[in-house]
């Protein structure tokens, strides 16, 4: 019998998923930043941090690379500092060098390159909790959705700060080959890669996500060793890569980052959605070894007196929403029961308060309808039950999750037509700036925070002291502080400057710590290179 050698063109091939899966993903987050990826109407950036701090950071490190220069000493900002070790900044992250190399708007970074970058972190933060959850042997779809619950929703999607953003992308692959290394599938690998992904959140300059992964993955190992002791070969060899990676970062820093407290709301929870899903998923895979780590570190999140440890919240919900979505049809009559009467009782709560707040004509916000109605939905959604095709099931969750997020997310998005303070005051001095740089000799200005709210120094390139100093020559304010301030020109904003006749003798900061970034971006590049050759060679995403 002759035998069949051609392929049957009906059989996808192998590839379809792992293309088409991720490319869904891509159109879901672009469609959830419409205002960001579709219009030019929006903004991310109105708001103080970004607009007065980060912005002009930015915009120095994008002109010094421009300049072929790697920005290793700013010189503009009181009396000069150094780029790298800086928190919040960006600059050791090298994912963010091809932002900064980005062609500029007559010297100016754009701001649709902005936007897209902010989209593309949120991307790749979902991508890689999809990668995990596929190595957790979760269906593409429950993959999906729980790497669209991390990317938008929680912390990771309330916050306005690219390097949280950053440093939480890395968690996911953290975690995953860390599993790798529990399986014993290419171990030594898997450790080096493991490392050296937490390197990469440590780079991304943040200050709080990366200490959180320190003392998750600290804790993980231990509970590895003690049953497996000969793995400790393979701890040394996460922290060799750990430390090779984020070197550049960890070695310029002037102190060591520490937890900071800030105020838990609602809104960097998951929602009431990816909340139900996490609670049914560590319900229905309570048996796995697994599971039970990833809702032990959801608990410590919770439960940590630190609102920067809700990231740990969040991570480990991402995760049990995979195991939620493909269990809650399977779940017996009393989950269910359960399940739809918290649902409803939360509602009705809101609906009462909604309905107080109404009567007594108390300012409320009006997202606390939404809530109202996606708890509803839910409750019907999950009393509907097995009636449901699990895509329909998936596609109504995944609808009510979106609905969710916009409602956290996006919503808070300034409208460029409605006005933006903050990015109009960047705008508004730059008579002041063309004066100053006219000026004859070296140009030393200071300001009241009140009347320059922002990093003046990096957004116009002029050497700039925020407060009262008494070495600058000019000062800018709408009064003079002294008698020896003699007002030289007057901007359209109603600011005015003053040339001060006797400053102080100016003693300016000398660069200094450059041995150490020499060392430190020795170390990283080192382990990046080899870092990627792993990947390369194990095929790290598969």
């Amino acid at each position: 019998m002759a035998e069949k050698h051609h392929t049957d063109r009906n059989q996808a091939p192998q590839w379809w998923p792992s293309a088409v899966w991720p490319g869904l993903l891509f159109a879901i987050i672009v469609c959830f930043f419409w205002k960001l990826t579709l219009t030019n109407q929006y903004t991310w950036l109105e708001n103080p941090e970004t607009a007065n701090q980060l912005l002009p950071s930015y915009q120095f490190q994008a002109g010094e690379w421009h300049s072929r220069h790697i920005p290793t000493w700013d010189p503009y900002i009181d009396g000069g500092r150094p780029v790298f070790g800086q928190a919040n900044n960006g600059a050791s992250y090298p994912l963010n060098w091809l932002l900064f190399v980005a062609p500029l708007r007559r010297g100016w970074i754009r701001q649709s390159y902005l936007n897209w970058y902010f989209v593309l972190i949120h991307l790749q933060a979902a991508l890689f909790c999809y990668w995990l959850c596929r190595e957790l042997h979760r269906s593409h779809a429950a993959s999906l959705l729980s790497g669209v619950a991390f990317g938008l929703g929680g912390i990771v999607g309330a916050t306005n700060s690219p390097a949280l953003v950053n440093a939480a992308a890395w968690a996911p692959l953290v975690l995953l080959f860390f599993f790798r290394v529990t399986r014993s599938d290419r171990p030594v690998a898997s450790a080096a890669l493991s490392g050296a992904s937490l390197g990469m959140a440590f780079l991304s300059t943040d200050t709080q996500i990366p200490v959180l992964l320190t003392a998750m993955m600290a804790g993980l190992w231990l509970d590895h060793l003690r049953s497996r002791w000969r793995d400790l070969k393979l701890l040394l060899i996460f922290c060799v890569f750990l430390v090779a990676i984020s070197a550049l970062q960890i070695f310029s820093m002037p102190s060591w980052p520490r937890l900071a407290g800030s105020a838990a709301t609602l809104d960097r929870y998951v929602g009431l959605t990816g909340l139900s899903l996490a609670l049914l998923g560590a319900v229905a895979a309570w048996r796995e070894h697994w599971v039970q780590r990833v809702a032990f570190i959801a608990l410590v999140g919770l439960l940590y007196p630190h609102g920067s440890a809700l990231f740990l919240f969040h991570l480990g919900s991402c995760i049990l929403i995979a195991y939620g979505l493909e269990s809650y049809r399977l779940a017996n009559l009393l989950t269910t029961r359960l399940t739809v009467w918290v649902l409803c009782g939360v509602s009705a709560v809101t609906g009462v308060a909604i309905w107080v707040l109404t009567v007594t004509r108390t300012p409320f916000d009006d997202r606390l309808g939404m809530v109202l109605l996606v708890g509803l939905l839910l409750a019907g959604l999950y009393s509907a039950g097995g009636r449901l095709t699990a895509p329909a099931a998936t596609v109504c969750l995944g609808g009510l999750m979106l609905l969710e997020f916009g409602n956290i997310g996006t919503y808070a998005y300034q409208s460029l037509q409605q006005g933006a303070p903050y990015l109009k005051k960047l705008s508004e001095d730059y008579d002041i700036a063309g004066f100053l740089k006219d000026q004859p000799g070296p140009v030393r200005v200071t300001a009241a925070v009140e009347d320059i709210p922002y990093n003046f120094g990096d957004w116009y390139g002029i050497e700039y002291f925020p407060g009262e100093v008494d070495t600058a020559n000019f000062r800018i304010g709408k009064t003079p502080s002294r008698p020896d301030q003699l007002q030289v020109f007057e901007a359209r904003s109603g600011l005015k400057v003053y040339q001060i006749r006797a400053p102080q003798p100016y003693r300016g900061h000398t660069p200094h710590g450059s041995a150490r970034v020499y060392w430190g971006a020795s170390l990283s590049a080192v382990g990046l290179l080899g870092s990627c050759v792993l990947a390369w060679r194990t095929h790290a995403v598969r």
